[in-house]
Order: structure tokens, then sequence, then C-alpha cells
């Protein structure tokens, strides 16, 4: 038996590596409109301030007007920069606004995302807090001081977010990092206008208190104290958020009108269509390796690659909902490759592109599929099955799930998988909604208790819900059973 080919091309996970490294900029227009909008948040940039022409400001920033212009439309998207026609026109930076900032722009995002750059938050400001405790002088403390005491007097959300900024980055200045001063300025950058535009009166002196609470630490010397005082605040901050998002869902479940009820049907309809056209693909699949056989007695790559564009079908058809989608060969079913995953994803221009893993054993990087999960489960229990949420770091570095059907010749020899991902957020995206509007506090859970969508803010996506075992599984009806019985999911009750 031949081993598995060469491989032609960095991985896809080299490649998704490499991307974000400095800083984590994913690319040329998206990196300039991402430095605009920080300096625009930090002030750099005033509010109501014109821009430069497009001309005068790429060759200033380094860029071309083409890449420049693709920036300045991300951030008319944003809402942070507008467009004024005439004589006097040009781009301006936006007068802020809270009901933009704390709506609109909040939802975007997810409770999943939420919660993962607070988790980003914590460890980098823990980081930096318990850092300087051990480092900073007395003179850096004292700027520390200042700036927190500049944060009790600032009066607008813009000018709270400013004086936070500038906290932060003194924070990780006296913890002697530039890298976690770089690193918290991009997460700032991510959440810091939501936090301050959704503060009332109260909450924003409740949040000068920790920070004085966070100088004292450091002046004490206690790294240990520093670090849960940081890390308590920013958790309280990401509670803030989510406890926002969840308001936006609950709003938008009451406005359609939806329920819950037309939520499960719907999606366990979309399910039962996934499981379908894997069993399409599996056919398909089967029929191809028994006319091959015959033929020749030997399945090969050649032969499996005719199957291609049926998997560039299937993934325009979910082009709503699967990110990947394809074939992975249990060993020794090809006749040149031991290994192989004929897989395709999505890229953002949405045109498809092969997933490239290492499959030679012996390399450091080697992609051992038969342990994961997704690929071992369907072909031990010979049935259909669903893996996540979880970070799927060989192909789209996001939350997902993979959807997998098994393939077998004649019943019995294991020939591999179909199967397909979906992202976590998408399907956040489609129950929020109605389970917000829900007025018991409930929470959708994978078969191993780990939580797939709750209506409450102590819960996200990700977590273990500790009752998992003991609890009943609410019984919603007939849609949300075909559903369960399909995934293995279950929707419980987190109330008291």
């Amino acid at each position: 038996m031949a081993t598995a080919p060469s491989v032609p091309a960095l991985t896809t996970a080299a490649v998704r590596a490499i991307e974000t490294l400095g800083g984590g900029q994913p690319g040329r227009a998206d990196q300039i409109a991402d430095r605009l909008a920080e300096a625009i948040r930090l002030g750099l940039i005033p509010a109501g301030e014109r821009l430069p022409p497009e001309a005068a400001l790429s060759e200033q920033l380094g860029v071309s007007t083409l890449t420049l212009r693709e920036a300045l439309a991300t951030l008319r998207e944003r809402g942070l920069v507008v467009t004024r026609r005439g004589r006097a026109g040009g781009s301006f930076v936006a007068r802020s606004s809270g009901s933009i900032l704390g709506r609109e722009g909040l939802a975007t995002l997810t409770a999943r995302q939420l919660r993962e750059v607070a988790d980003l938050r914590q460890a980098s400001s823990g980081t930096a807090a318990a850092l300087a405790a051990q480092r900073a002088t007395a003179l850096e403390i004292e700027a520390l001081r200042r700036r927190a005491d500049k944060l009790a007097t600032a009066t607008t959300p813009d000018e709270r977010r400013r004086a936070d900024s500038e906290f932060a980055t003194e924070l990780a200045a006296a913890a002697q990092s530039p890298r976690l001063a770089q690193q918290e300025a991009n997460l700032r950058a991510e959440l810091g206008d939501y936090v301050w535009s959704l503060m009332d009166v109260e909450q924003h002196a409740e949040a000068v208190r920790a920070r004085h609470a966070l100088v004292d630490a450091i002046a004490e010397a206690d790294p240990d104290l520093a670090r849960r005082s940081a890390e308590t605040e920013i958790a309280y901050e990401a509670k803030l958020l989510i406890q926002r998002r969840i308001e936006l869902y609950r709003a938008e479940g009451q406005s359609a009108p939806m329920n819950l009820e037309r939520t499960w049907a719907a999606l366990a309809d979309d399910i039962a269509r996934v499981f379908h056209s894997l069993r399409q693909t599996a056919d398909a699949f089967q029929a191809s390796y028994v006319r091959a056989t015959q033929a020749s007695e030997r399945y090969a790559l050649a032969d499996l690659g005719m199957l291609r564009p049926r998997l560039h079908e299937t993934l325009e058809s979910f082009s709503d909902l699967a990110v990947g989608t394809g074939i992975v060969v249990a060993p020794d079913v090809l006749h040149d490759a031991a290994h192989w995953l004929e897989w395709w994803w999505r890229r953002s221009d949405g045109t498809p592109e092969a997933l490239r893993v290492n499959l030679d054993p012996d390399a450091p990087d080697y992609f051992d599929y038969l342990n994961d999960e997704w690929f071992d489960v369907p072909i031990r229990t010979r049935r259909q099955h669903v893996v996540g949420p979880y970070v799927d770091y060989a192909c789209t570095n996001e939350y997902t799930f993979t959807f997998a059907v098994p393939m077998f010749e004649d019943g019995e020899r294991p020939l591999g998988i179909a199967a397909m991902d979906v992202l976590c957020d998408h399907l956040e995206r489609r129950i929020m909604p109605a389970l917000c509007a829900e007025p018991e506090q409930l929470v959708l859970l994978n078969s191993d208790g780990r939580l797939i969508a709750a209506n409450t803010t102590g819960l996200a996506p990700g977590d273990r819900f500790a009752a998992h075992s003991g609890d009943v599984a609410v019984d919603r009806s007939a849609a949300l059973a075909r559903l369960c019985a399909m995934t293995g999911w279950s929707v419980r009750s987190s109330g008291p």
C-alpha cells in the first residue's frame, strides 16, 4: 500500500496561523480599517473631523487608493465614518451614538463571541495586572491613579471609553510588555465601545472603584490580588454585554413574532436536510467505490476526485448553513493513499477551497483524524452523529458542529464518512431570538452536557452545564423531540 501523497502546499492550519500573525489582522484593507477604527475609538481622530482626501490619506498610510477605499467602506458599515457629497463633502468621523454602539453594533456579535473576547481579556489584563504588581515603579503607579481619576470625571461614553483605554494601555506599560499593550488595545477595540455605551451612572462609579482597587493592589505589590481585581471587573463587563445581547435577541423574537415551536421545527427541517444530503453523498461514494473495484479491483484518488463537483454543489446548496463538507476515507480504502480527506470549505468570497492537512504519520503536524469523535463514533456506532460545539483547529479555526454519516462496503467494511461543518454562531443566531422570548430560563445542550445556547447571562456556548446529569429534559414539542432524536441534544430548565 502506498503512503499518503506528499503535501503540495502549506496546510490550512498553517495558513490560518500565518494570517493571525502581526496582531491578527486578516487582510490589507481590513488591517487599515481596524487601525483607523482604533484611532477613532481612542480619540486620535476626533468625532466630526474630516479625513484627508483619499489620495493623500492612502499615501500617508502607505497603501493603494483602492485599499483605502475598501477600508473606508468597512468603516462606513461599522458606523464610524460617514460620507457627505458636495463641495464641502468628504469622509468624516461619525459623531458616535450610544444607540448605534449599544444596539446595532452589539447585534452583530453572538453571546459566544462576547464570552470569547472576555476570556482573552481576562487572560491579557489579568496577566498585565499581576506583572505590574511585580514590576511597576512608583511613578508608573501614580500614572495609573491619574488614569483612574480621569475615568471618574468622564461624563460621556466617548470620554469614558478613551479614559479606560488609556488606563488599560498604562497598565500594560507598567507590566513592561509591549505585546500585552498591543493585545489589550486590539481586544478593547472590539468591545470597548459597547461597554461604555451601556453603563449607567452607578455602573460607571463601580467601574471606577474597581480600577482604583486594582491600582491599590499593584501599589501593595500583590500580584494575586491584582490579577483577581482585573479579572473580576472584566467578568462583570462581559456579563453586562451578554445581558444586553440577550435583550436584543428577545426584542427580535418578540417583534417577528417568533416562537420556540416554529424555531425547533425549522431547525429540525434543516438538520434533516443536512443528513439527507450526506446520505446521498455516502450513496454516491459507495456506488463509485463498487464501480471502480469491480472494474480494476482498486479505488484511487482519481476515482474519488470524480465526486468533487457534487461536493461543490452541496456546499453551494447549503450556503446559508454549511462552511465545509466532504468525504473522509477510512484507512487502506484508497490504492494510492493510506489516508485521505476530500474536504472542501468555503472561502470568504464564497468559492470552495480544498482543505490541506498533513497525512504523513511521521510528520510533527500529522493530522490523526482516525481517533477524532466525528470520524470514530459514527463508524463504531454505525449511525449518523453530531459532534460539537468544538474548536475546529484543522480547518475553520472556529467553534463548529460536524454532522457525519458513516459509509460501509456491503454493510460491513468501513469506508469512511460523509460530513458537513456548521458554525456554532450560525445556530446561535437561529435559536436565540425565540429562546430569549421564553419567560423560563432554558438551555440547549449537546449529548455531553456542553451548552449550545442559553437565555441567561450566567451561561454561554461551550460551558458545561453542572446539572446535566440530574435535570429532567424539558418536553417542549414534537418538533423538539424530532430535533433531539436526530442530534442527541436536549433542552433543560436552568432556573431555580
